[in-house]
Formats: structure tokens, sequence, C-alpha cells
């Protein structure tokens, strides 16, 4: 079996890559990965996702049992940035696979709740029947790349994943709140009531081998979460009592915060260089609520949500404090 990795170097992919090396029928495969530079070993291959013809030329593409596209950004200056990180890849990928692996058994895209976009209220959980509204640059580029996977459909069997937020070991986002935590200070960017569907990376992973072997999710595209949306304020907390004591706390207004999204526009623009607060990340935080349905996905291929937030958050910070990021 020969598996094939994109994005083997971020987040969900090193958990991805781990949980592949352990997990039947997957554990005894062949696991090459495409890298955007220098690679590491003798499993990672040197492409240009923006070259098709490096993707064609490249021998990692050749006689693919089951390939898993994670690679993307979340972070870019303008929308070009989202399209060529997130689309471009995508088609180039497809294609070259379409044509050095016809019998693959799986295409897994990791695609985002983000393509879908916000629901209507606290007791809306967003399904894949549902037409999709994103709201920003970001969550535009996954659609898009999924309208590219579903072009691929007659020519491969191919599966769409949206995950929630996703939080676990390796991931950078998360950590600015467990840093807080750790000086006591608790901060909220305007997002203290506003509730969210999150996942816990391991969740995750088990649900994309899982998707993968079932031949009912072939063509299919579904979310994957927890049961239950959390708030952002539950999620502080839950973070907090695992960390330390919370001394301070203070909900920043959002118009405060869509005004400094501005100023951090204006840095990337001057700079060429994507700043973590953006017009693009306010679009996406300002919905009250980001809450989806995984019924498709537990009846589909027996999805489960197995790690509660409370264990999930003891997991992630120990793991913090193990590298030392903390």
């Amino acid at each position: 079996m020969k598996i094939l990795l994109t994005g083997s170097s971020g987040f969900i992919g090193k958990n991805l890559e781990k949980a592949l090396r352990k997990q039947e029928p997957f554990s005894d495969a062949e696991i090459v990965a495409l890298k955007r530079k220098e690679p590491l070993s003798i499993d990672e291959c040197l492409v240009d996702y923006s070259d098709a013809q490096t993707l064609v030329d490249c021998e990692a593409c050749k006689d693919v049992d089951y390939a898993f596209h994670i690679a993307g950004i979340t972070k870019g200056v303008g929308f070009k940035d989202f399209y060529t990180a997130n689309v471009v890849p995508t088609e180039n990928l497809l294609c070259a696979l379409k044509n050095k692996s016809p019998n693959m058994k799986r295409f897994v895209f990791t695609s985002s709740h983000a393509a879908a976009g916000p629901s209507k209220n606290r007791h809306h959980y967003k399904d894949e029947s549902e037409e999709e509204n994103p709201v920003e640059y970001y969550g535009e580029s996954k659609w898009m790349a999924e309208q590219v996977v579903k072009d691929y459909h007659a020519f491969l069997p191919c599966t769409i994943l949206r995950p929630a937020s996703v939080y676990g070991p390796w991931d950078s986002d998360f950590l600015n709140i467990f840093k807080m935590a750790k000086s006591g200070i608790n901060i909220y960017a305007g997002n203290k009531k506003k509730y969210a569907s999150i996942i816990y990376i391991d969740d995750l992973v088990d649900g994309m081998l899982k998707a993968s072997l079932s031949d009912k999710t072939i063509s299919k595209t579904y979310f994957v979460c927890n049961d239950e949306p959390v708030s952002w304020q539950e999620l502080h907390k839950t973070i907090f009592r695992t960390v330390g004591k919370e001394r301070f706390s203070v909900n920043i207004p959002f118009p405060a915060i869509k005004l400094i999204s501005y100023l951090g526009d204006a840095y990337s623009h001057l700079s060429g260089k994507a700043s973590l607060l953006n017009v693009q990340k306010i679009k996406l935080s300002e919905p009250e609520f980001w809450i989806a349905s995984n019924e498709n996905a537990k009846n589909d291929f027996d999805y489960k949500s197995k790690v509660s937030l409370k264990e999930g958050v003891q997991l992630t910070y120990e793991h913090y404090l193990m590298n030392k990021q903390l």
C-alpha cells in the first residue's frame, strides 16, 4: 500500500502521519509526503504546487492507493494568496493523480467548516445539504477547492471533510489562549458569548481514516466536529482551570477588534506578510454561531466524538509543557 500526504509538517498532518504508522490497515504502508520546501528525508518529495508539471513528474504521485490532501494556508494578504495556496494545488494534484494513480482507492480532501459558512442561531446545526455561504477569503478558497474535487468524482473516488475548529498537540492557534492562562490574564476578543463547534485532533484523525475506508463516503462531503458546540467563555474557563488561576478578565468590544484589524491589514500590505489580526480573520470571527451537525459522519462511517473538552484541554496542555511551548 502506498499513501500520499500533503501538509505533513503541519498540525493536522503530523498527527495523521503518526496515526497512519500505528493503525491497521495502514501501519505497513509506504508513506510519502509532498513538500513545498527542501525535503528532510527520503520519504519526502519537493514539489511546486503551482506548477502542474512538477507533480506529473513526481514519482510520489505514481501508483498511490490513498491520498490525504491537507496542505494549504489559513492566513494571507489577499485573495490571490488563498487561491494560489488552497485551490491551485488541489487542481494540480488531482490532475497528476488522475494520470499516474488511476486505480487509487481514495482521495481525502481536508476542507473546512469555513467553506460552508456560519449558522443562523444557537439551535441551527448546519448540515451538508444546506447551501454554502463562506464569509471571507479562506472559506471561499476552501469552497472553490471543494468544487475542484467534485469535478474529479467521475475519475477518482473522493471524500471531502469539513473539520470544525481543531485543537490539540502541535496546534499553534489555541496555544495563545493557553499562554494567556499561564499569565492569569483572560482576554476575550469580542467573542465571549459566541458558540462554535470544535474537534480534538485525535477525533479528527480517526474520522479521516474511517472515512477513507468506507464505501459510503465516496463522492460525499461531511462535517466532522464534537456533538455539542461550546461557547468561547466555556473554552477559556476550561483552559484556565487546567493551566492556572484567572486573575483578570476583560471582553474587548468587537468594534474595537474590528478597528485593530484594519491596522493589521495595513501592515500586511506594507510588509507583504500576513498579519495575525486582519479583516479576513475578523469576518470569520464576526458571526455569533459556527455550529455543525456530525450526524451524517456518524451514520456513514461510524464517526465518534470521543474526547471531552476537559480531557482534550488537559492532553493539549501536557503536550505544550513537554515541548516547552509554555
